[in-house]
């Protein structure tokens, strides 16, 4: 078995200030991910699934006028971001084991 990161480090880079790597190492963002499942799920599903979401988060931070380092722009692109792992699990949450499914 493998395990992933609902939210991803790219985060880390891509919106700095709204998540720390402590975040993205709780228990809570992990997700158990069956070996027969682990490279097609993390080298295509979850990359293409959070591409699009950052191509979508992009654009509204953009079309929001949204400012990094700024409350209104961290409290934002948590809430998207926490979304879209919503829609993660409900696209890919019956491949996992363990500890996706339960804390969901």
């Amino acid at each position: 078995m493998g395990d992933g990161q609902s939210i991803g480090p790219l985060v880390l880079d891509k919106y700095p200030g709204v998540y720390t790597q402590d975040d993205l190492n709780a228990f809570e963002n992990m997700r158990g991910i069956p070996a027969k499942f682990n490279d097609d799920l993390h080298l295509s599903g979850f990359r293409t699934f959070w591409n699009e979401a950052y191509e979508f988060l992009d654009s509204v931070i953009q079309q929001e006028h949204l400012s990094p380092g700024t409350a209104a722009y961290n409290e934002r692109v948590r809430a998207l971001i926490e979304s879209y792992v919503l829609r993660l699990d409900e696209e890919f949450g019956h491949l996992y084991v363990e500890y996706g499914k339960v804390l969901r």
